[in-house]
């Protein structure tokens, strides 16, 4: 249990207004756990009166969050809810609306206002607009304590599970709204507008998208609007997302809403600290190198990837950003700048994104959104899930036109030996030079397009599979890996060439 408050004055107001206070766990409780219960007794003497709660929050905290209770709702009682913080400002007043609702720096709970989360005695403010005569109600507020902005120690609300199945989540990673620089019509058509978040999110909506990503530039602005909107958005789950830009490479960052310095002023001094730093705190962090192709000049500042390789060996970037809009098969594509670090031992997940600017625009125009389409085997569809999968590379990339209600490509790539089954992103270990597995491979509604493998020169493999002249493919081939390190993928193309398909590869390393 934690000590009392140290303040007279708030010990004698605590004790006269409660019958208990308990404290279950530690300051840095395990998730779901809380680091404050918080107990009161509400009788007709509390009838339309406000009454204050006061709680201890330490240091380097980034999050409170509350879950409230109370009984006697039959019996016409009613606590409505407000927070207080350690200056004396409320920092909001949800009434009786809200039995949940968080607070941080960047975001919170519609009817509060984020705050920087400072160490001292925090209040719950309670408002009771009617108890009876008579009647006495239990009141409980649970306090959560979140040393990180990620989804580490918060309840599951925060940041919520959109759908708790393992299954293919479609989504696209690189969007902007008017929290950076994405632009659309106004509603008299009359003129450019920044583009309000919720219409990239109804496009997503109308596109069925499973996840989207605001990327917004160095900022987490947009925080606050997802946080309105996620809770409407039950069926899109809304990333934590920035697109971090310098003057020499741009990086898309998911999974957090942490603090990030992006100030670079030379090549040498890249963001190696800042991401170690982050990831120190969460593991929820998914950083991929965006566009790195692109051209750095007047058109496009700081566009191209000019950082210095070193960056890529302190294992803080997890992702090559290999498409961008509709570049793929153009010089400006990133693909040959992924394939060149595959060649070198980089295990980097291939990601897309639309990088879309303008949501109004036609579906045929460059950098629509959802195309590309990044295609997430998930544990579930939450920040936590996705994030981990693109992190494992258990992903592949659909760069067809959206074209719903036609079904989409799907892909299934794995290597099997014995019972054990390896998908696309796996690593394999093999103890054994003369170890053999069968390489699957499985389209659906892939019919007219030419499929082939793509796999690091050293493996001994047919790479050509030929036109698909059928609504479901399959192919068994055996595969030995070599010694040493090897990797192998998926292509889909069209008739003209044009790439439609790409999966991530399934490495293999040979240690005998």
């Amino acid at each position: 249990m934690r000590p009392p408050l140290h303040n007279p004055r708030l010990a004698f107001l605590f004790n006269i207004i409660f019958l208990a206070l308990t404290l279950i766990g530690s300051s840095y409780a395990e998730p779901l756990k809380p680091d404050w219960v918080l107990r009161a007794q509400i009788t007709r003497a509390d009838h339309q009166s406000y009454k204050e709660i006061p709680f201890e929050v330490p240091p380097g905290i980034e999050r409170l969050s509350f879950e409230t209770q109370y009984t006697q709702r039959d019996q016409k009682t009613v606590i409505d809810f407000g927070l207080v913080d350690p200056l004396g400002k409320i920092v909001g007043w949800s009434g009786g609306n809200k039995s949940q609702f968080t607070v941080s720096s960047v975001d919170a709970t519609p009817s509060y206002t984020p705050r920087v989360i400072q160490q001292g005695v925090w209040k719950i403010l309670l408002g009771i607009p009617n108890n009876r005569e008579g009647v006495t109600a239990e009141l409980e507020v649970r306090v959560y304590f979140s040393q990180s902005l990620s989804g580490a120690n918060t309840p599951s609300w925060v940041h919520p599970v959109l759908n708790p199945k393992k299954a293919w989540y479609r989504g696209d990673l690189h969007a902007h709204s008017a929290h950076s620089d994405g632009s659309c019509k106004s509603m008299s058509q009359s003129k450019d507008v920044p583009c309000p978040a919720f219409l990239i999110a109804e496009k997503a909506k109308s596109l069925h998208l499973d996840f989207l990503a605001l990327s917004e530039h160095n900022t987490v602005s947009q925080a606050q609007v997802i946080r309105e909107l996620q809770p409407y958005y039950d069926a899109l789950l809304m990333l934590p997302s920035r697109e971090i830009t310098s003057f020499y490479g741009h990086a898309n960052l998911l999974g957090t809403f942490d603090s990030f310095d992006f100030r670079l002023t030379h090549k040498k001094s890249t963001w190696m600290e800042e991401m170690k730093r982050l990831k120190d705190r969460s593991e929820n962090t998914f950083l991929s190198i965006n566009h790195p192709n692109f051209p750095s000049g007047e058109l496009c500042m700081g566009c191209g990837w000019e950082l210095d390789t070193d960056f890529l060996d302190h294992q803080v970037v997890d992702g090559v950003e290999v498409a961008n809009g509709d570049d793929a098969g153009t010089i400006y594509s990133g693909l040959s700048y992924w394939l060149k670090l595959l060649d070198k031992g980089y295990r980097l997940t291939a990601v897309a994104g639309s990088d879309n600017h303008r949501v109004d625009q036609a579906e045929n125009v460059r950098s629509s959104l959802g195309r590309p389409t990044n295609v997430v085997y998930a544990q579930a569809l939450s920040t936590q899930e996705i994030t981990r999968a693109l992190k494992q590379g258990h992903s592949y990339i659909d760069f067809a036109k959206p074209s719903w209600p036609s079904q989409p490509m799907e892909v299934a790539l794995n290597a099997k030996t014995g019972l054990e089954s390896y998908m696309m992103g796996d690593q394999v270990k093999v103890a054994s030079d003369t170890r053999a597995f069968n390489l699957e491979i499985s389209l659906k509604s892939a019919k007219g397009q030419i499929a082939r493998l793509h796999k690091s020169t050293n493996l001994d493999i047919p790479t050509e599979l030929g036109l698909i002249d059928q609504d479901h493919f399959s192919r068994l081939m055996p595969l030995t890996p070599p010694k040493g390190q090897s990797w192998v993928f998926l292509e889909v193309l069209n008739a003209e060439g044009k790439l439609m398909l790409l999966t991530n590869p399934i490495y293999f390393e040979n240690t005998q």
